[in-house]
This record gives structure tokens, sequence and C-alpha cells, in this order.
């Protein structure tokens, strides 16, 4: 007896190294995520274009790890919005996977290509996941960004640190992205110095000589078209945040510039949080990062107020 149960398991021995099992079609392995290890990139963003094509927001929102559900305030509503745009995408290459690994948990990025009517995004997917098991609360992914790929530099590290789905738009005829940064800029010209000033906080005021030459360069201008339009929902633990930032082309005398116009709505009401106007590439070319560019574009995110250059390039 013991001698045919010897020879059973090593014909099954055998068998398993010549038929190799079926490969995993999951994230899940008895109920925590695993993510896929094998062809990591291909096979994650097939999974999310499947879910993607049926609609299945519950799914998307069950791959997330219960730590970055915790700090998600609409998690089905920002699937929802990625899965309105990953419907548009018409093709996608993967790139290398980026991971860095303490103990037995690997925190990894995972880098793609997608494009869309309006232009080429890049998005990166950035997932955590054990060799060993026993850290369900943190498995699973952390955040999904996505934004025009001339705007890597800025938004690369958009979602780091902060959990959740974000998408920066690329403006394109009438659709929202073109409407709300046309909002942005409208609503901005609407009045004089004086109401420009009042749309910023007490506690952050600029100064009514920097809102008027701020007016007088944007009424000047030739024409401005919308570029970009995003929102992302922040939640601080003590303060719920909603950031929006819309980016313009202006057409100048000068050349063309960039209009950045943030604002951020908390418990307090909605304000003007930044407006910056600075020398820009041609829209939808990548910008010379290797210069001073790479300073202007971020002068009104890290800091609120009016920032106005017209230096030149």
């Amino acid at each position: 007896m013991k001698l045919l149960i010897m020879i059973f398991t090593a014909i099954a021995g055998i068998f398993q190294i010549f038929v190799p099992m079926p490969e995993r079609t999951d994230w899940f392995r008895d109920g925590e995520y695993v993510g896929f290890l094998d062809h990591a990139e291909e096979k994650t963003m097939e999974k999310l274009m499947e879910l993607a094509e049926a609609g299945d927001t519950e799914s998307i929102c069950d791959v997330f790890s219960m730590k970055a559900r915790k700090k998600i305030e609409d998690l089905p509503g920002q699937a929802g919005e990625l899965v309105s745009f990953l419907t548009l995408v018409t093709s996608w290459d993967a790139d290398r996977q980026l991971y860095s690994q303490a103990n037995n948990v690997r925190d990894r990025c995972l880098p793609y290509a997608l494009t869309a009517q309006e232009g080429t995004y890049e998005c990166l997917i950035r997932d955590t996941f054990g060799i060993g098991g026993g850290g369900d609360h943190i498995f699973g992914f952390d955040n999904v960004s996505i934004y025009p790929e001339e705007l890597g530099e800025e938004y690369a590290g958009l979602g780091a640190d902060t959990p959740g789905i974000y998408i920066v738009y690329r403006a394109s005829g009438e659709n929202e992205a073109a409407a709300q940064a046309r909002n942005a800029m409208n609503e901005l010209l609407s009045g004089n110095a004086g109401d420009l000033c009042a749309r910023f906080p007490e506690d952050q005021p600029v100064q009514e000589e920097d809102a008027a030459a701020l007016l007088d360069f944007l009424n000047n201008a030739g024409n401005w078209e919308p570029y970009t339009w995003c929102r992302r929902d922040v939640d601080a633990g003590w303060d719920y945040t909603v950031w929006e930032e819309a980016f313009l082309h202006l057409q100048t005398d000068a050349g063309i510039y960039r209009c950045d116009i943030r604002t951020r709505t908390d418990r307090f009401g909605t304000n003007l949080y930044s407006v910056t106007v600075f020398p820009s590439p041609n829209p939808g070319e990548e910008p010379d990062y290797e210069d001073v560019y790479r300073e202007r574009c971020v002068l009104g995110r890290d800091s609120p107020g009016i920032f106005l250059v017209t230096d030149g390039k």
C-alpha cells in the first residue's frame, strides 16, 4: 500500500512539472489581495479594463485596501469616474513596474500609457501586497492617477501620499473639462480687482495691486483656450477639502502663457487658492523641466496667492 502511495505521489509530481497550472485571473486569493506577480503590468490593466467594460465599480472599490478605503470620501463615485474614462481609452501600453520592499511588504507602482481621443495620458497604479500574507488591511490598491503625458513631472506624485482615484482631464471641444476651465476663467474676469481680492480667504489675503495687474494681463491676452481640469477630494482626518485645478493657455503678443486657477472648498466655503500665470511651451508639448519652468509650474500649488511671471522664457 505504501508503495502505491509513493508511486502515485511521484506521478502527480511529474504531472505538475509538465502540465502547468492555469494562470490566475483575479487579484485575490482566499479573500486576500495578492495582486499579479507574473506579467503584473499587463494582467493588472487587463483586469481593470475588464471591470470597466462591465461597469463593475463595486469590484474596483473592493480592490482598494481597507486602509485606503477608510481615507477616501467617495470611492464609489471615483470608481464610476474611472470606469467612464477607461471606456473611452482606445489602446494602452505597459511600462516596467517599480517597487520598494520592507520586510515582507511591497509597495509597487505600475506605469502605463493610455491613448484616448484627446491624446495620450500617463497612468500610475500604486498597490501594496505581501510576501507570505498577514497584512490584509494594507494590501490592495492605494491610488490610481491619470494625467496628460506631458505633465508627468507635475502630476506623477499626485497620489503618492493620498489614496484614491485622480484624473486630470484634457479639455476638448465641449467636454466637462473644457466647460469647467472656461467657467473658472470667466469667473476670474467677471469683476474688478476688489472683487477678485474678495474671493481669496481672509486669512490668505492678496494685494489689490497684484489683482489689478493680473486682470490687466488677462484682459489684454488675445485669446485663451482651456487645457486641463481636475478635482481632488482630500480627507485630512480633521477636515474634508475639495481642490479644483483649471489650466488654460493664453495667446499674447509675447508668446504663449499658461494660467493655472486653483480653488479650495472646505467647511468654510469655496475660495480661490491661487492664480499663476507664466510663459509656457506650445499646447501639448512637453516642457523643458531643466530650466525655471519646474519652479514656476508649482508656484500656486505649494503656496496661495497671485503669481504673475512675465519675464520671458
